[in-house]
């Protein structure tokens, strides 16, 4: 036996080390049916971590990412049931980055259900209504948005007021209902396109989104294992937050923790036309291997910090789509 093949014996060639590197070469996620063809092929998380070794990715500190996704994970499970219950006869737009894994969940659980990832940072909707892009239009035909001729959409974002939602509400609007600001024009035009929210925070009067469900589960935060970068970032769990606070102190910590996980790319930030068509364009944001790292000084204080890192967010991405698979 040669040199070469004994070291091919003991350390056996990535089977899938050439798909992986394809994923993380492109410039936006994987589809969740991408992945779970994977996954039903035998690919594991270590596979996915040896793959971005092989292009030089430093392998990310993950011990408290994963031990937060696996806070949230029965919660993220039992929303993909909620909506499919209570919005199934519609199409679901998840608003990326932030939805990103509840998108995925529901993909897996609901194949018949109708949903698509809709890019949702807000300075995107911002771009395409301040520049009126003439990119625009062809964009908004590649998703089928309209708030005149679509009334079967509905927006799901993590939280808490809906302001991505009214963003793209404006931004489709092409008859400045937003801009006369008429209080009952804008409710009957967001009648068309309504936004969910993981978690709703504040008055009705003062948001645009209402929450998809009240989980009622405070007694399970009770001890200091959930969520542990979300409690890096506020206090841990306290009896009578829910009074004191004015909101499910449940799915709010399930949509702080959906937004700190790590994300395939930057937040979206203009239109471009390529190969594949008119697509938002995420903005340039450096890797971060510390991905278990959040403190108050991110931005956002630390309850949206924008955590790059598309190898740490394949991973995730994997646990997500293999415990939907196991689901459904």
């Amino acid at each position: 036996m040669t040199e070469r093949q004994s070291h091919h014996e003991i350390e056996p060639q990535n089977p899938f080390r050439a798909e992986i590197i394809g994923f993380l070469d492109r410039p936006y996620r994987p589809l969740p049916q991408e992945m779970a063809a994977l996954i039903e092929r035998g690919l594991s998380a270590d596979h996915i971590l040896d793959a971005g070794e092989a292009m030089g990715l430093e392998r990310p500190h993950m011990e408290d990412t994963l031990l937060e996704l696996e806070s949230g994970l029965p919660h993220i499970l039992a929303l993909a049931d909620y909506l499919a219950e209570l919005y199934g006869d519609k199409r679901l737009l998840f608003l990326a980055r932030d939805a990103e894994l509840m998108a995925d969940a529901y993909a897996i659980t609901h194949p018949d259900k109708q949903s698509q990832l809709l890019p949702g940072s807000i300075r995107l909707w911002e771009w395409i209504r301040d520049t009126q892009s003439p990119l625009a239009p062809e964009f908004f035909a590649r998703y089928n948005l309209s708030l005149y001729d679509e009334p079967s959409s509905v927006l799901i974002d993590t939280g808490f007021q809906g302001t991505a939602g009214y963003w793209i509400w404006t931004a489709l609007d092409t008859r400045n209902v937003y801009r006369s600001g008429d209080p009952a024009e804008i409710k009957a035009l967001a009648s068309h396109m309504p936004i969910k929210l993981i978690s709703a925070i504040g008055q009705p009067q003062l948001r645009w989104g209402e929450q998809i469900v009240d989980f009622n589960s405070d007694d399970i935060l009770q001890g200091h294992t959930m969520f542990p970068k979300v409690q890096s970032v506020i206090r841990p769990y306290f009896e009578g937050e829910r009074d004191y606070y004015s909101r499910d102190p449940l799915a709010y910590r399930l949509a702080m923790s959906l937004q700190i996980m790590p994300h395939f790319h930057g937040a979206f930030e203009r239109l471009e036309r390529t190969d594949q068509g008119v697509v938002a364009v995420p903005r340039e944001e450096a890797i971060r291997s510390d991905i278990d790292h959040i403190s108050r000084s991110d931005e956002g204080e630390g309850r949206n910090a924008s955590i790059v890192n598309p190898l740490a967010a394949l991973v995730v991405q994997h646990r997500v789509i293999q415990a939907s698979m196991a689901r459904h």
